[in-house]
């Protein structure tokens, strides 16, 4: 039983070989006729295009480019456009590019150099700034209220300090107020602000002179030592 299965793996192994070898030599066959062909034909007249051409799944897009080289110096392959052609063996396939008709350097036409116009720049007037004048502010001097003699000196009444006001108020920018609630123009103490600080004049004491008692002391002191010298002579 081994040797049958043996014997049968060896020859399916000699079988694939064949195919292989076979498959081989028609492929390279073929490629070969197609050269040959292309080479045998006149391509001298034929025209640039290589629409619907034929090749092998091997050669793909080279096949056209390669006939197109073929055709002489009056054909070239450009890059632009798409070539449509055959697989041998079935099948369609689109290659990149074309080749096209080289443009004869004699049948260009030279392209003429068009004059473009050229535009006159005309002056434009500038115009002129005018200053606007600019208005100054006046300063309004503020009012000091200045001490009326005669003017009850009570809440609200002007004073020059706290000697002119009476009631317990004291001179506040001018004017008595209450100390508690200086702020207050009616002395009503609404709300319980901060007192502020009593501004007021201070009165300096004038302490008496204590220099006059000297002369005093040196008459007292003559007469006493005229005394003692006067005791003395009588004794």
């Amino acid at each position: 039983m081994k040797k049958d299965n043996k014997g049968l793996l060896q020859v399916g192994l000699v079988i694939t070989i064949a195919s292989v070898f076979v498959a081989g030599l028609l492929f390279t066959k073929l490629n070969q006729r197609i050269k040959t062909n292309d080479s045998q034909a006149n391509t001298a007249n034929e025209p640039c295009s290589e629409a619907g051409f034929t090749t092998t799944k091997a050669l793909g897009c080279s096949e056209p480019r390669r006939e197109c080289k073929q055709k002489g110096e009056r054909c070239e392959w450009v890059g632009r456009g798409k070539t449509q052609g055959t697989i041998i063996g079935g099948g369609s396939i689109t290659c990149d590019g074309q080749c096209v008709r080289k443009e004869d350097p004699k049948n260009t036409p030279r392209s003429t150099p068009t004059t473009t116009a050229t535009s006159t720049s005309t002056s434009t007037s500038t115009p002129t700034v005018t200053a606007t004048p600019t208005t100054t502010p006046t300063i309004t001097p503020t009012t000091t209220p200045t001490y009326t003699p005669g003017e009850p000196n009570y809440c609200g009444g002007t004073c020059g300090s706290n000697y002119n006001c009476q009631g317990g108020y004291f001179c506040f920018n001018g004017f008595c107020r209450n100390p508690i609630c200086a702020g207050d123009s009616d002395c009503n103490c609404d709300a319980t602000p901060t007192a502020p600080a009593v501004l007021g004049t201070s009165v300096t004491k004038v302490l008496p002179k204590t220099g006059g008692g000297l002369p005093f002391l040196a008459f007292s002191g003559f007469l006493g030592g005229f005394g003692f010298w006067l005791l003395k002579k009588i004794r």
